[in-house]
């Protein structure tokens, strides 16, 4: 992308075979390369922002989630990151804006706390912890709406969303062929993918929010 990437991952032989560039680079997806790059991202952020630069950051998470004790979470392969965790990484980002793309179970529970018998509960009525969907500066765009789960074809060779998601972001999603996929034109994007999935407990609800700013 022309960016710098952190990657945390443990390819199979096939994606290794495609992506050996990836594969060189990619750190394992356990709780000590997590801080590490959340670490190191800090202060390259940091570094920007003191002279003046403005900064994006894209942080995109395909993997087993849920909730337990009403906070939602994204599993490493020895820890589990919780809303909260990453609410108080973003807080110490000085970033501009950043985005949070997630394909995972129960997704839309890592932003916002988790309501009476697993409903979504009203932003007025949250707690007062640590909550990701707080900071303006963040735009969400969530394989879930709900406690739904979400789920991989193996025609992909990945998550339905997160294919949907890249198929919109290569140009499939920009309706009005301006250059620019909006929070709007990606979810009405996979939306529109889904609709002629007949049973609704497999037919994703994406949640997107687009930070303070900018829907871009």
């Amino acid at each position: 992308l022309g960016a710098r990437t952190y990657l945390l991952a443990r390819l199979d032989d096939n994606t290794r075979a495609l992506h050996p560039q990836a594969a060189a680079e990619a750190q394992e997806p356990k709780r000590a390369p997590y801080d590490a790059a959340v670490a190191q991202l800090t202060r390259d952020v940091a570094q920007a922002a003191a002279r003046n630069v403005e900064t994006t950051v894209y942080v995109v998470y395909a993997g087993h989630g849920n909730v337990k004790d009403g906070q939602g979470y994204l599993s490493l392969e020895d820890a589990r990151i919780t809303g909260s965790d990453l609410a108080r990484t973003f807080a110490a980002l000085p970033a501009t804006r950043i985005h949070l793309i997630a394909d995972a179970c129960a997704s839309y529970f890592v932003a916002y706390s988790r309501g009476p018998g697993g409903t979504r509960r009203a932003v007025d009525a949250l707690p007062a912890a640590a909550e990701l969907s707080a900071d303006p500066r963040v735009g969400l765009l969530l394989s879930s709406s709900s406690a739904k789960e979400s789920h991989e074809w193996e025609a992909f060779q990945a998550g339905v969303f997160s294919h949907e998601v890249r198929s919109g972001l290569y140009g499939a999603a920009d309706a009005d062929r301006d250059g620019i996929v909006t929070y709007r034109e990606i979810a009405a994007f996979v939306a529109r993918a889904n609709e002629s999935v007949p049973n609704e407990r497999y037919r994703p609800e994406v949640h997107s929010r687009a930070p303070r700013g900018g829907d871009a």
